[in-house]
């Protein structure tokens, strides 16, 4: 990520990984680089989840079997649907 300045002059400021972003580690690692850098991720919820459990999934609580999405943080997006 960071190659991206001393390259073109600027570093993303639009985080994403489709397809991987609904695993949890990944996302949590697009949370840390989006505030390295203060850019913006967009995070996909994984396919199958209710509207309900995707609700349930933003926190840092999240009921039992679904996973957590932190969205307490300022820099990410929830995508639902997964397309």
């Amino acid at each position: 990520m960071g190659d991206g300045y001393g390259i073109y002059g600027y570093d993303a400021k639009i985080l994403i990984a489709p397809g991987f972003s609904s695993v949890p580690a990944v996302a949590a690692a697009l949370d840390v680089m989006a505030s390295k850098i203060k850019a913006i991720t967009y995070i996909d919820l994984p396919l199958g989840l209710t509207p309900t459990e995707s609700v349930a999934s933003r926190g840092g609580v999240a009921p039992l079997g679904v996973d957590i999405y932190q969205t307490q943080s300022t820099r990410v997006r929830i995508c639902y649907p997964s397309p």
